[in-house]
């Protein structure tokens, strides 16, 4: 278990940095190119992160991949594996999420998703996933979780910066409260590489699982 969250505390420092590259300069980062960076930060999150759960599964004598990152499967699987009941019943992590149902104002703001609304935002993140590997239009992606920005030129849906921090900052929280179920309270949290905040993005509310 330790093995696997330091692993994964590594891998998640690349799309941290990208995050802060994006930051480091406002005028730069609204250069296309820039913009770009979105994607990249949100594939290196998702990519390490659902090897987490395949990681985990490994260590136990199972498979080391074929794991898809939805509450259903992970769900049955670590039942399955490991005789762990209702794994992802107790989840709950902090995302941003795009202006409208979630927030009254203009502000990408944080909040908590558990439930169905996390289960709706995982399968969102997968098939944003899929698009992307595939070379499809991420504009295309669905927006079942209601926190995607919702584009009014051309229709579809924005993947923004802020988006790919808020998906970061929930791989880390769900990787935390996975271990604490499976290792108990005292195992050793790593020290999760953060990106540069401040504004909104600096009020990141208080951990799911203190």
């Amino acid at each position: 278990m330790q093995f696997a969250l330091n692993e994964l505390a590594d891998r998640l420092v690349v799309p941290a940095d990208l995050i802060s590259v994006h930051r480091d300069d406002p005028a730069r980062s609204r250069s296309r190119r820039y913009q770009s960076i979105r994607y990249g930060a949100f594939l290196l999150t998702y990519g390490p992160f659902e090897r987490f759960f395949n990681r985990l599964i490994e260590l136990h004598g199972g498979p080391s991949q074929g794991l898809s990152l939805t509450t259903d499967k992970l769900r049955s699987t670590f039942e399955q594996r490991l005789a762990v009941p209702n794994l992802t019943n107790s989840w709950k992590a902090r995302v941003r999420v795009a202006p409208g149902t979630h927030s009254r104002d203009m502000r990408w703001r944080w909040i908590y998703l558990n439930g169905s609304a996390l289960r709706d935002y995982l399968l969102d993140a997968r098939r944003l996933r899929n698009l992307l590997a595939h070379g499809a239009d991420p504009s295309d992606a669905e927006n079942s979780s209601m926190t995607l920005y919702v584009r009014r030129a051309g229709g579809g849906h924005s993947v923004t910066l802020m988006w790919a921090e808020g998906f970061l900052q929930a791989a880390q929280d769900l990787a935390s409260i996975t271990a604490r179920r499976l290792a108990g309270d005292d195992i050793a949290l790593p020290d999760w590489p953060q990106p540069v905040r401040s504004g909104v993005s600096a009020r990141l509310p208080e951990a799911p699982y203190q």
